[in-house]
């Protein structure tokens, strides 16, 4: 994989590998200057797979089945999403008379 890597990096046009080299890092909160590199996910996967004491094929599929992978890509999809829409503006709800309600009975 590295070799394919470096060579599909040096043998771009400096314009696709401007593109390359500036995408093949994420993030994962979607903040700037905070990119990892695509296999993090994975390496971390294999870090705790590594340390489940006495590991066996059913503790690692079910250790797998509880990770949550889905949550930078929910993430992202909402950022897509969302991302054209003007804030909200949030309000609070008057409750001083439900309050006052409660409060005398």
């Amino acid at each position: 994989m590295a070799i394919m890597r470096i060579f599909w990096s040096e043998a771009l046009s400096p314009a696709l590998a401007s593109i390359y080299h500036r995408h093949r890092t994420i993030s994962l909160l979607g903040l700037p200057g905070c990119n990892v590199g695509w296999d993090m996910p994975i390496e971390k996967e294999n870090l705790a797979c590594a340390g489940i004491v006495r590991p066996t094929q059913e503790k690692i599929a079910k250790f797998i089945r509880e990770l949550n992978f889905l949550g930078p890509v929910s993430r992202g999809l909402e950022r897509l999403w969302k991302g054209r829409r003007s804030a909200k503006v949030q309000k609070m709800k008057k409750i001083d008379a439900d309050v006052a309600a409660v409060v005398s009975t």
